[in-house]
């Protein structure tokens, strides 16, 4: 009876002030909304993983100087690519891609510009993804002097294309050279960073090893242990070092996760702030 009689009492002192009420369920509601649009963005960036097959398989590889700090971290050649990818055991299957800002253009529709990535043939299946309609790329595709082909977006297919399966086969000019489209990726597949266009990339032989733009990443041999790849991987930059001192003196092979590689550093600290700020409300 306590409690029946607190709540009339409550509810009548409610009614009493209004504008206290208001103001009340205002900044309630406020805070409520804040601190679950914050939790979304940090669940988002730094807690959900990769929305792939067994993404806690996918590690990416980076280059560290190590006479830096040890947070520091780069891309890296596409020498080094091939030296890893010729002589890893414990991440046989590696993938590479380089970001590009690509301007899409054909006879019916308007020019635009698009979020892309270039990237080898193998990328789609070292990450367990195919596109829903046409097909992934073929080992050739990435082959120098191949025909130019390019798998487009969800988002592009409904907005430029209006859902149009007979898209496949199209040309589609990028950067003013014709592509052939052959693929569309299923909704919210945007890997890495919001992508909407994925086109091969092709040997870069003549960059120099100094050039460390390529982002490199792969898939763990089954039973192979996060500390087994990275102690191999550290094994082949000593051999590398001895090889080319004059390029990869100090430079060593880090293994990351998804979130330290694209959402590490000064990201991190700007959501967590967010997170505990938003914590205090």
């Amino acid at each position: 009876m306590t409690f029946l009689q607190d709540l009339r009492f409550a509810a009548r002192m409610l009614l009493k002030d209004r504008w206290f009420t208001v103001v009340a369920a205002t900044a309630l509601g406020l805070g409520i909304g804040v601190n679950t649009t914050v939790f979304t963005f940090v669940n988002a960036v730094l807690i959900r993983g990769l929305p792939f097959e067994r993404a806690d398989e996918i590690v990416y590889l980076a280059t560290r100087d190590t006479t830096k700090d040890e947070n520091d971290s780069s891309a890296a050649s596409w020498q080094e690519f091939e030296d890893w990818r010729d002589k890893a055991r414990s991440v046989p299957a590696l993938a590479a891609f380089r970001f590009q800002q690509m301007n899409i253009s054909d006879p019916e529709h308007p020019a635009e510009r698009a979020s892309g990535v270039a990237v080898t043939a193998n990328t789609f299946s070292v990450l367990r993804q195919q596109p829903f309609l046409g097909r992934d790329f073929a080992p050739g595709d990435d082959a120098a002097g191949a025909a130019p082909v390019v798998i487009i977006g969800y988002s592009i297919w409904k907005n430029r294309y209006g859902s149009d399966p007979a898209v496949i086969g199209r040309a589609l000019k990028i950067n003013e050279v014709a592509h052939t489209i052959i693929g569309i990726m299923p909704e919210g597949m945007r890997f890495p960073t919001n992508s909407d266009l994925w086109r091969p990339l092709q040997p870069l032989t003549d960059e120099s090893r100094r050039n460390r733009f390529i982002s490199v990443f792969g898939r763990l041999a089954p039973g192979v242990t996060w500390n087994q790849a990275a102690a191999e991987m550290a094994g082949i930059s000593r051999q590398l070092q001895t090889t080319y001192p004059d390029t990869n003196k100090n430079i060593e092979a880090r293994l990351m996760t998804f979130n330290q590689r694209f959402n590490g550093g000064p990201i991190r600290l700007v959501f967590l702030s967010l997170l505990g700020a938003v914590g205090f409300v």
